[in-house]
């Protein structure tokens, strides 16, 4: 099982995948360090008028 996180910039903010904020950061390569120092893989990436980056984390 996998739990799901996205960082979305440029505002840096980290969501859970239900939607709720689970941090905020003061810019975007902050916010994807912290997120791979806690143990988190990228596994997609989307662009448009935000920046999206999933991350996953196996669970279980």
């Amino acid at each position: 099982m996998w739990k799901l996180a996205m960082v979305q910039g440029p505002n840096a903010m980290i969501f859970e995948a239900s939607g709720a904020q689970r941090k905020s950061f003061a810019d975007f390569p902050t916010a994807v360090s912290a997120m791979l120092k806690e143990g988190w893989e990228p596994f997609s990436a989307d662009s448009g008028n935000t920046v999206l980056v999933w991350f996953r984390m196996r669970v279980g």
